[in-house]
Parts: structure tokens; sequence; C-alpha cells
């Protein structure tokens, strides 16, 4: 007779910990867990290295080394749009374009990371994506958990809220123009909040970014399910003009 598998039991900080690499973001270090999770503890460091330690002994984590230049720490988001807001002028995306250019470090470095395992991902659902090979994706994707540790110290009521761009559809690779941001915070079905890490981005990929969470993703989306089906996609930019963040 076959039996049912137990049901993992894990503390509060290992679901929230591996929730976050299963669903949030990809890649988190060691000194970022202890900073997001255990900073108010008398030693953060030991106390991540012994939650690590746990999670990679019940195979949910891997450890992998990985070239990276060094990521800003930004402790607010370099710009912010709200519908109802005007658009931001050629001078201002201008700057930004010029501040976005100039905070990454030339040298790369190696960096231990940590990701969730196949394991893991099942439990939440999630799927594990195709590891990418180019440094400055690599670090992009710790960016991308910095902003989300500023979340969790000033937003934690909208952490439960944010999903990575991996546990939602890649609309980009079926819909000509579609952008797909880094994370979202979702509500309910529909995205409440758009959230861009920015590389070395130009003016007109900022301005392009503009467009989608100004009503483009959702015309777009419109257009497409008009041909193609699959209107419940359209769910997702409900709201048409969304509110976003640059980091």
């Amino acid at each position: 007779m076959k039996r049912d598998r137990p049901v993992p039991q894990w503390s509060s900080i290992e679901l929230s910990v591996l929730r976050a690499l299963s669903i949030q973001v990809k890649y988190l270090t060691a000194d970022q867990i202890a900073r997001g999770w255990f900073a108010g503890c008398d030693e953060p460091e030991s106390e991540a290295a012994n939650l690590l330690d746990s999670l990679a002994d019940s195979d949910l984590i891997i450890e992998e080394t990985i070239e990276v230049y060094d990521a800003p720490r930004p402790a607010r988001p370099l710009m912010a749009w709200r519908p109802g807001e005007p658009p931001p002028t050629p001078g201002r995306l201008n700057a930004l374009a010029e501040t976005l250019a100039d905070r990454w470090s030339e040298h790369l470095r190696p960096v231990t990371v940590f990701h969730g395992s196949r394991n893991a991902a099942n439990a939440f659902g999630a799927s594990i994506a195709e590891t990418r090979e180019r440094s400055s994706d690599w670090s992009h994707d710790l960016l991308i958990s910095e902003v989300l540790l500023r979340y969790r110290e000033s937003r934690e009521s909208e952490v439960k809220h944010w999903l990575g761009e991996s546990f939602v559809p890649k609309l980009g690779l079926t819909i000509r123009g579609m952008k797909d941001p880094d994370a979202f915070l979702i509500v309910d079905g529909r995205i409440e909040r758009v959230i861009e890490t920015g590389g070395k981005y130009t003016v007109e990929h900022l301005r392009a970014l503009h467009r989608h969470c100004d009503g483009g993703a959702y015309r777009r989306l419109q257009e497409f399910a008009s041909t193609n089906g699959g209107r419940q996609v359209l769910r997702l930019y409900d709201k048409q003009r969304i509110p976003y963040e640059i980091w």
C-alpha cells in the first residue's frame, strides 16, 4: 500500500528563506541571509551558517561559486512612478541612465551563493530555470536580492506579494516588444507594482519600461489575446497602468 509522503516540518525562518530562493530571487549569499533574517541576533553570521548547513544537509539548497561585479546596496528606488503622475522627463531619464552606468565595479570577484534545489522549488510550485552564464546577469541577480532585503526591512507587509520573474510567465518570449521585469508585487492575481533593478540601461530602454507600465503591456496583451486566445493572462495587467520602481 502506498503511503503519503510526510509534510516537511520547517521552522518559520527556514520556510521564509526557502520561499525566497524558490519564487522570489535566484540567489542569496550567506551575508545577505545574515542581514535579512538574523540582523537582530548576537551572531547573525553564525546563525546564517547554521541555517544554510541544515538546509544543505536536507538537499534543499545548493552552494555555488560565481564571479560577479560588486553590486550596489540601494536604500531606496532611484526612480518611482505611479499612474496619474507625469511621465519622467528626458533630463531625468538621462540622469538615471548615467547613474546606472556608473555604479557597477569594473572587476569580477568570486562569490559563494546559494540557490534552491529542485526539491525546494517543487515544494513551492516553482520550476528550476536554466543557469545563465553571463556574469553581468549574476551581478544583476544579487542586486535583486538586495532589493528584496530592503523590502524586508521597511515594507514587510508587502514581501508576501513579491514574486520573481521566474515565477511569472515569460511573455516577452511570445509577444513582440513585451518586457519581462525583474520582480512584481502580485495581489489576487493582478500586478500591483513592477520592480526593476537597473543595469547599464540606455535612455530608450528606460523609456520603453515606462511605456510598458503606462498601458503598453496591457495593449500588447489585448492584441495577442484577440488572435491567440488565452485571455486569462490579461488579468495580470488588469490595472493597465501599473506603478513601477527602478532600483
